[in-house]
């Protein structure tokens, strides 16, 4: 599966290229983004049990639907979709990985209905900001503060920058 994902031509909307699965554990949100929303169709067929590639299926539909206003009229049915997921989660894999990722998987509809489908309400780029976020503080003592009143340096800064213009 790493050799194929390594030969894949993803589109180039997507800042980060996905690593080999060697490093899955290091992974960002933004490569299992892609696994699941773009590349996980032609990564996993014919490599995983059709079973398996059948219930991936499942999840890929359901989410494709709720990352745009565009499906709105078949978010039920990406519900209904999401629902079959959870169900058949523990009988494919084993109870024992069913956790609270798999279940919250029943929330995702609701949330979508109150706040905006999934491309709104991602937390990619905040992901995406938070490298610099880290590189403001400097001990890991009172991290919150330091990266707060360095934000705040940084705002005064700017303000007076655009004040002498």
């Amino acid at each position: 599966m790493s050799a194929h994902i390594r030969r894949l031509r993803l589109p180039s909307d997507f800042k980060r290229r996905l690593r080999d699965l060697r490093y899955i554990e290091h992974w960002k949100a933004s490569e299992h983004k892609m696994l699941l929303q773009v590349a996980g169709v032609a990564v996993l067929k014919d490599r995983l049990k059709p079973e398996m590639y059948d219930h991936f299926l499942l999840l890929f539909v359901a989410m494709t639907m709720l990352s745009t206003l565009y499906h709105r009229t078949l978010w039920g049915y990406a519900d209904e979709l999401l629902h079959q997921f959870e169900a058949d989660y523990a009988q494919i894999y084993s109870q024992e990985l069913v956790n609270s990722n798999v279940h919250s998987l029943l929330h995702v509809l609701e949330d979508v209905e109150n706040f905006g489908d999934l491309g709104t309400i991602s937390a990619y780029d905040f992901e995406a900001r938070l490298h610099g976020i880290r590189q403001l503080v400097r001990t890991g003592r009172y991290s919150l503060a330091q990266a707060v009143n360095r934000i705040f340096e940084l705002q005064r800064v700017e303000a007076n920058r655009l004040k002498q213009l």
